[in-house]
């Protein structure tokens, strides 16, 4: 190999070195960027995800209240008589901004729900379901919950309705 074939390869050989290097710097430093990006989307996501959640949990929270103060609902609950509850339930679906109102009372349970498997024994026995029930606060009296409905993530949220002396 002559003077200029070597020149020549050890000059392609520098420019493969420095656009090599060149190449790599920037993967990387991209890279990093991209992961930055990321991250930031991600946190972000969260924040946002959390803050629909409660939002979301505070306006069925109201409705929950707003049902549970409704003289229709607490008389037929009184009543301790399913299928009553059940039509003032019926009733009550049309004007409430939910997909599913059960109404868990003595004698058994009731419920109306935008879909009809919602309100199926199986949904209304599930559970998620009864743990709410149980776990409602007896002095807050409400209670809050993630469940899977038949492959659906309900947020659940639970409010006592009262008789006129206090009791749930």
């Amino acid at each position: 190999m002559n003077i200029e074939q070597r020149n020549t390869l050890f000059v392609v050989g520098l420019v493969l070195l420095v656009l090599g290097s060149a190449a790599a710097i920037g993967y990387f430093l991209i890279a990093e960027h991209v992961e930055r990006q990321i991250v930031r989307s991600l946190d972000l996501a969260v924040e946002v995800q959390a803050e629909t959640e409660r939002r979301d949990r505070a306006r069925l929270a109201a409705a929950g209240r707003s049902l549970a103060a409704e003289p229709a609902l607490l008389a037929a609950a009184l009543t301790d008589d399913v299928p009553t509850v059940a039509s003032m339930l019926d009733d009550l679906l049309g004007r409430a901004a939910v997909d599913l109102i059960a109404v868990y009372i003595e004698s058994g349970q009731a419920g109306v729900g935008r879909r009809p498997h919602y309100a199926s024994p199986q949904v209304l026995t599930s559970e998620p379901l009864l743990r709410l029930v149980r776990g409602l606060d007896p002095v807050a009296g409400e209670a809050a919950a993630n469940a899977r409905v038949f492959n659906e993530v309900l947020r659940l949220v639970g409010v006592p309705v009262r008789g006129p002396a206090g009791g749930r």
